[in-house]
């Protein structure tokens, strides 16, 4: 090897040397924003019976609180438009609803309505595109002052999640 095939070794040596160095570690440019755990409520649903016959249809959407977030759901039980609890960094997928004493169905009629715990039936538990209902309905406390007949009952049903809207 001459002194100029040296020279320019040396060189080329230099250069991919110069070029080559250790990645510095990057940090994001804006924090993570992070998701909505309720949003995987939201949507329209085909409810049904156990035995799979459809009743009725029901919109679940998003509704900030002032102290709590919750969601609103149209038209549960074919009858009521109620507000569910739900906290906004809940990922979990149980539905929050719980106890309304003194709520109005669409009829202007008071009930009590709440999730009645069915352990076999998974009482609102969301899996797939499917939330699992399990509610009381009883209006014991109200049907004299509305002039209506006693009723109540206990109900289960499949709301399944419509993907096409």
């Amino acid at each position: 090897m001459n002194t100029i095939q040296r020279l320019k070794f040396f060189v080329l040596s230099l250069g991919l040397f110069a070029a080559c160095r250790r990645d510095e570690p990057t940090s994001p440019t804006t924090p993570a924003t992070p998701l909505d755990g309720r949003l995987k409520f939201v949507g329209t649903y085909d409810v049904y019976d156990t035995l799979s016959n459809w009743q009725y249809e029901m919109e679940i959407s998003l509704h900030p609180g002032y102290i709590a977030d919750s969601l609103f759901i149209q038209n549960w039980g074919d009858a009521f438009d109620v507000y569910c609890q739900q906290d906004a960094e809940d990922y979990g997928t149980t539905l929050n609803f719980g106890f309304h004493f003194g709520i109005t169905d669409h009829d202007g009629h008071y009930w009590v309505l709440n999730q009645e715990y069915d352990a076999a039936f998974r009482h609102n538990l969301f899996r797939g595109d499917t939330l699992h209902m399990s509610y009381f309905k009883d209006n014991i406390a109200f049907y004299v002052a509305d002039g209506v007949p006693y009723f109540s009952q206990s109900s289960r049903e499949y709301a399944v999640k419509r993907d096409w809207e």
